[in-house]
This record gives structure tokens, C-alpha cells and sequence, in this order.
């Protein structure tokens, strides 16, 4: 990285990313693999993005009760369109401070959050610690603890946890508008549109499986997600001995569908392709490894492994490896 400022496990970037900065608490030997990237070489970060650096933010944070606050769409937004790409102010490696002790995290944490760029910082300190903090560094602390994402290995070997200060605005819901992903090309991540959103909206995501509501609302979801998992084991087992059929990888898109599992639709499409490539059906199968390919890439990203298996599918429906293989013996 140019211009690091360097400790023995925290590292930053004051000009990484327009001047934004980033801080990394990790060990050298991690950062090295990580600086590697073109996205820190350059240190500025250039995506193909539909909303140019100098457009005015599609949203604003607005306070709910209750809730804290959360982000407000300023302007319609569509099915699929880009409501964020932003960087984060700090990343941490969990495998290497995972025997540092929670006191010198929260150090390395507040002298990470110090070398960053004022406007950055002041995103970060706005941020909700879900209750209160004796002292700044215990602030920082649980800042980070309480917005933290899972990013992934970006190291090829442990797990980093980030921050980002305006997704992180962004709250839960059972019935999420919004998907994310974390695009490691440009270690930016991506909030995406997953319905078509009106001005005045709150903007929201899913943090994880269980959902606040009715109890009969509830039970009716539990029992759909209780299908949806059976489906999932019945679709994934390539065997002679497999239940699967393309009527219920149908089934399972209408669930996604009905649970509202928009940013995850691909992962239906895409096994509705197996399915009736399975059974030698190569007009079905190229129906919906399009609608994977299309989804996929705007919810998961160009790269993904999965979306060259769809284009393969569909160049080639007989030569593809799984041609009626749900018909032999």
C-alpha cells in the first residue's frame, strides 16, 4: 500500500479511495497478500458504477422510532439498480487479534480510527453502539462490533470482519427491499435494489433468517423456509437415488419469491437449470440460467464461478456436463 502508516497490527491508508482512508488490523504477513491487490495499489477506487462519484446520494438518514436510524430513499429506485458502492473505514483480520485481548483490539481500533480521513471518521463515530460507552476507546470498541460485516478471506486465509459507515445505516427486515455483497475486485460493498423502491422508503436489508412479526405470519414463513430447506437437500443430491424433479425446483423459486428472497433468486434459477438440463430439457434450462445470469450478476457480481457454469449451459446445452443425467440408471 502507498503511504501506510504502520504499527504491529494496524496498518493505514490515508489516501486510499479518494482520500477516504482505510485501516487494516491484521499482521504483516496478511497485509502483504492483501496490498498485492490492484484495487490497494492504485488507491483509488474506479468501478463502472450507474451512480458517478458526484451524483447526489439516492437516500438520506432519517431517525425511526425504536429503531435508531436508518436510510430513507430520496428517489425512486428500481429493481436491481445500485443504491451504494462504498469502501470500509476498518477492517479486521479475526483470526489474528482473536488472542490480543478485547482492551488492545479497542486500542488498535481507536488509532485505526484516528488516521482516517476527518469525514470518514465522523461517519464512523456517528454510528449506533446500541448502548452506551464509558469511555471513546470503548466507543470505537463497540461501534465496530455492533456494524461489522462479514467480508470474507481477502488474505486467502482468514476471516475479516469490516465497517462501513453508510451501509452499516442501513436496518433489518424480515422483507428486506435492498441485497448486498461485497465485491473483491474493488473492496467495495455494493447495496442493490431488490424491488422497485419509492421516495420515502426506508431502505432495508436482511441480517440474518428470523423475522419479527405474527405469530400466524411467522408460522406460515417457518413452514416455507422448512420447505425451502428440504427442497435444498433434495435438489443438491445428484444421485440415483434423488427425489429431485424440475416441478420442484420450480417450487423453490416460488418460494423464494414468496419470502421475499429477491437478492437470493439466482441460487433458485440456478438449480431450475440443473433440473431441466437433468431431464434433457434445453429450452427450460436456458430460461432460467438467463434469469440466474441476470440476477447473479447484479446480486453476487461478474466473477462468480456459478454464472460461467450458466453461460456454459446455455452455448452448449447437450455438451454440458449434466445432460440428462437425472435419466440415467
Amino acid at each position: 500500500m502507498h503511504g501506510v502508516t504502520r504499527g504491529r497490527y494496524l496498518f493505514t491508508n490515508p489516501s486510499f479511495n479518494r482520500g477516504q482512508g482505510i485501516s487494516v488490523i491484521t499482521t504483516p504477513e496478511s497485509l502483504a497478500k492483501i496490498a498485492s491487490r490492484t484495487v490497494f495499489k492504485n488507491a483509488v477506487i474506479t468501478e463502472n458504477s450507474p451512480i458517478p462519484p458526484e451524483s447526489p446520494v439516492p437516500y438520506h438518514v432519517a431517525e425511526f422510532p425504536g429503531k435508531g436510524f436508518g436510510l430513507v430513499a430520496a428517489v425512486s429506485l428500481r429493481d436491481g439498480e445500485l443504491v451504494m458502492s462504498r469502501t470500509p473505514a476498518v477492517m479486521v483480520n479475526a483470526k489474528a487479534v482473536s488472542n490480543l485481548g478485547r482492551d488492545y483490539l479497542a486500542g488498535l481500533l481507536r488509532n485505526g480510527v484516528e488516521r482516517l480521513s476527518s469525514e470518514h471518521k465522523y461517519q464512523y463515530l456517528n454510528l449506533s453502539t446500541h448502548d452506551k460507552a464509558a469511555t471513546y476507546e470503548e466507543k470505537v470498541y463497540k461501534i465496530f462490533k455492533t456494524n461489522s460485516f462479514r467480508t470474507g478471506a481477502h488474505d486467502g486465509e482468514s476471516d475479516f470482519h469490516s465497517t462501513f459507515t453508510e451501509v452499516s445505516r442501513l436496518n433489518h427486515d424480515c422483507r428486506p427491499n435492498c441485497a448486498y455483497y461485497f465485491d473483491h475486485t474493488t473492496f467495495a460493498h455494493k447495496v442493490i435494489a431488490v424491488r422497485d423502491i419509492a421516495p420515502g422508503e426506508e431502505l432495508t436489508i436482511s441480517y440474518y433468517e428470523s423475522c419479527t412479526a405474527g405469530a400466524q405470519q411467522i408460522a406460515e414463513s417457518d413452514k416455507r423456509i422448512e420447505e425451502v430447506h428440504q427442497l435444498w437437500k433434495e435438489l443438491d443430491d445428484y444421485t440415483s437415488n434423488s427425489k429431485a424433479t424440475p416441478e420442484k425446483a420450480e417450487r423453490l423459486v416460488q418460494l423464494y419469491k414468496q419470502e421475499g428472497i429477491y437478492g437470493r433468486l439466482h441460487e433458485a434459477y440456478y438449480r431450475a437449470a440443473v433440473e431441466w438440463i437433468g431431464v434433457g430439457n434445453a429450452g427450460k434450462a436456458a430460461e432460467h440460467a438467463g434469469r440466474c445470469i441476470d440476477r447473479g450478476r447484479i446480486f453476487r457480481g461478474p466473477d462468480r464461478p456459478f454464472i460461467k457454469n450458466m453461460e456454459k449451459l446455455i452455448m452448449d446445452p447437450e455438451g454440458y456436463p449434466g445432460w440428462k443425467f437425472r435419466l440415467k440408471s
